[in-house]
């Protein structure tokens, strides 16, 4: 994969099965936008930006990390992804080909970021999110261990981090209706397959306002009505005749 002779989307230590062993799947976090609010008021200014990029572009952590100056053009809106920094190295290109990509920006975070270049310690690479004393990137997994854990915690969600807002901006562009092909390049997946199988969880109301559109066309309208004429508090022991009408 260094060598881009392979070209995956998925750490290939996931693949290795040991007999035995049942594999714990983690359980994604996904927020919805009143528990995201809720989230931001408990960090410091500094990480609200990450965050708010996070969000509003499905950025990894790695790429956030790696954000320079020179990568923006406010005036056209976009931001050109070149680079990402896992650990203390610094990867030209993206994590895929995909993901190396020009991003479109929307003009209210435009100015959430035309702010916090007034306020960010000054590096001469120009990095976004550099610590003050080292003027180098700062680290991901502190700021999730020491902050993003903590608030979510505080706020009654366990196990938020980095990755969760990558998820919750994939749910949120799929509850909106947007096309899968866009989403894909949204995402910057090379393979749809991964947008689709990996990221994302459907919010409750999207699943219940997608449930009632399919009872809708499903349940014979004699049987809504001859359930709706009958009394509030009904026990099943009543409901069996409709029942056995619809078999």
């Amino acid at each position: 994969m260094k060598w881009e002779i392979l070209d995956t989307q998925r750490n290939p230590m996931q693949l290795v099965e040991i007999k035995g062993v049942t594999k714990r799947v983690r359980k994604k976090v996904v927020l919805t936008v009143e528990q995201y609010h809720a989230l931001l008021a408990e960090l410091p200014y500094r990480i609200q930006v990450m965050v708010m990029i996070a969000m509003c572009l499905g950025l990894r952590i790695s790429e956030i990390r790696a954000l320079q100056w020179q990568d923006f053009d406010f005036r056209r809106r976009i931001l050109t992804l070149t680079r990402s920094i896992v650990g203390r190295y610094v990867w030209n290109g993206g994590k895929t080909g995909t993901s190396e990509d020009e991003v479109t920006l929307d003009s209210k975070l435009v100015s959430v970021l035309e702010d916090w270049r007034k306020r960010c310690v000054e590096t001469p690479e120009a990095w976004l999110f550099a610590n003050a004393d080292t003027k180098q990137p700062i680290h991901g997994d502190a700021i999730q261990k020491d902050y993003l854990r903590p608030a979510g915690e505080k706020i009654g969600l366990q196990g938020v981090g980095w990755h969760s807002f990558r998820h919750t901006y994939r749910t949120l562009i799929d509850d909106i209706g947007t096309p899968l092909g866009v989403q894909q390049r949204l995402m910057r997946h090379a393979d749809i397959k991964t947008t689709m199988n990996t990221y994302g969880s459907a919010f409750e109301k999207t699943k219940r306002r997608a449930n009632s559109r399919v009872a809708a066309l499903v349940l014979p309208p004699a049987i809504i009505r001859q359930l709706g004429n009958r009394a509030k508090d009904v026990s099943l022991e009543n409901l069996r005749p409709a029942t056995a009408a619809i078999h």
